[in-house]
């Protein structure tokens, strides 16, 4: 996994990123996944292929506090991203509900939504006047994963009053309304066969949101037919990822 992930970020993203003269991202949350622990390895290759890129060029990274980022499920206090990125000073860490001037727009930038914040979050949101909305939302009516439909969260209307959400949480790129949840970069699981991932730009100037594919897929299904010859798995060990193999 860490192989297709260095590919992805080393070959497309920071290239993508030189070409276009990037100068601020944001990060919709989830960055890490436990909630708990960490790797070693993975934090040490995060870094190298992520963080430190950005770090180098100056840009600023603005990044939400997701539900998998957090240690305790009704507060945003103990988090993974504070505990393990303080050295890189272009990072700005979102854990209180708030406006944020970027790119010339002002935004209003909503992490996780727990217990602990709830009344503040839906206040801010009341009282902002700004035209778009970053979150890392648990809408009802979205799909978090292919063939599931999510049945509880909060209401879409509740952010209606926005022309623009963009939010992380749910696996799937999926847009309703005013409300886009732009997915993972790569694919995680098996039930992501089939789903193009990547990352996304937007112009604040045209107001556009445009989708970037990651090219690499983790996951793939070869299909063969069993007639004169032996079919060896071991002959698709090279092509990396992922494979199921399915006799037909």
């Amino acid at each position: 996994f860490i192989d297709h992930y260095r590919k992805f970020y080393s070959e497309v993203v920071i290239p993508f990123v030189d070409a276009n003269k990037i100068d601020t991202i944001i990060n919709l949350g989830d960055t890490f996944d436990k909630r708990r622990s960490i790797n070693f390895m993975s934090l040490d290759a995060a870094k190298d292929m992520w963080f430190r890129p950005l770090q180098d060029r100056g840009i600023k990274l603005t990044m939400l506090l997701g539900n998998h980022d957090i240690y305790f499920k009704n507060t945003l206090r103990v988090n993974s991203p504070e505990l393990l990125l303080g050295e890189f000073d272009n990072i700005e860490i979102i854990y209180c509900p708030g406006e944020r001037l970027i790119a010339g727009e002002k935004m209003m930038l909503v992490p996780w939504i727990c217990d602990e914040n709830r009344e503040a979050t839906f206040e801010a949101i009341a009282d902002t006047d700004a035209k778009y909305c970053m979150g890392h939302l648990e809408l009802k009516g979205f799909n978090p994963i292919p063939g599931v439909t999510m049945t509880h969260g909060d209401d879409a209307s509740d952010f209606s009053k926005f022309d623009m959400v963009c939010t992380g949480h749910y696996h799937c790129r999926s847009t309703k309304g005013n409300i886009s949840y732009l997915g993972n970069t790569c694919q995680l699981y098996w039930n992501d066969y089939g789903h193009d991932r990547g990352f996304h730009t937007l112009n604040t100037s045209t107001r556009k949101l445009k989708f970037h594919k990651n090219p690499y897929h983790t996951f793939n299904k070869i299909f063969y037919k069993d007639e004169s010859k032996r079919f060896h798995l071991k002959s698709f060990k090279a092509l990396g990822g992922a494979y199921a193999v399915e006799k037909i």
